[in-house]
């Protein structure tokens, strides 16, 4: 899948979380990327940011290949292990400062509406999010918290009209104190954070 300029609201959200826990005097952050694709978001943010280490999932093994052909030839195959699996099941018994995910949004009802560069040329595994575009929100919400240190985050971006949805899915669960919204370049609310104590 083609990363477009409104996942650049994920990314700086991203990096702007980690320096700030880097500069209270934390260690080395730690993120995973859910769904990386291209590994555009996670190796964005190990550009933008000291130390920081990814591990990054996909479900396609040929994404995966993808993910870690880029960061061999943006010199980032130390900071980073791309895994194939289902979500967080490879990343099991790990702990994490950030996670992050771009995941399948697009309500299956609307894909077939969609313009034809995104239709015809994108992956629909990359796309379909289900019935109302929630289905992977429901389980990483209900599951990443879990995962994350304390102080940790949860960040993901959403589509249209989904961001009041995906932030109650985050608040249900018991870690998450607070939630935040971060608005797009076109003023459509994109990222939606979850934040643990």
């Amino acid at each position: 899948l083609i990363p477009r300029p409104d996942t650049e609201i994920l990314v700086q959200c991203a990096v702007d979380f980690l320096r700030a826990r880097l500069a209270v005097g934390g260690a080395a952050c730690t993120i995973a990327d859910i769904g990386t694709g291209t590994g555009a978001i996670a190796l964005s943010t190990l550009h933008y940011t000291e130390g920081t280490h990814a591990d990054a999932v996909d479900i396609s093994p040929a994404a995966a290949a993808v993910a870690r052909e880029n960061a061999e030839t943006l010199g980032l195959t130390e900071r980073i292990a791309v895994h194939v699996g289902d979500l967080l099941a490879p990343l099991a018994g790990r702990r994490y400062d950030m996670i992050l995910s771009n995941p399948p949004y697009i309500p299956t009802a609307d894909i077939a509406g969609l313009m034809p560069d995104v239709r015809s040329y994108e992956p629909h595994l990359a796309l379909d999010g289900g019935t109302d575009g929630l289905n992977i929100y429901r389980r990483l919400m209900a599951e990443a918290p879990m995962m994350l240190k304390d102080g940790g985050a949860v960040a993901v971006e959403v589509g249209i009209d989904e961001a009041a949805a995906v932030a109650a899915l985050a608040i249900e669960h018991p870690r998450i104190v607070r939630t935040k919204t971060l608005k797009d370049l076109a003023g459509i609310e994109r990222v939606v954070v979850g934040y643990t104590e």
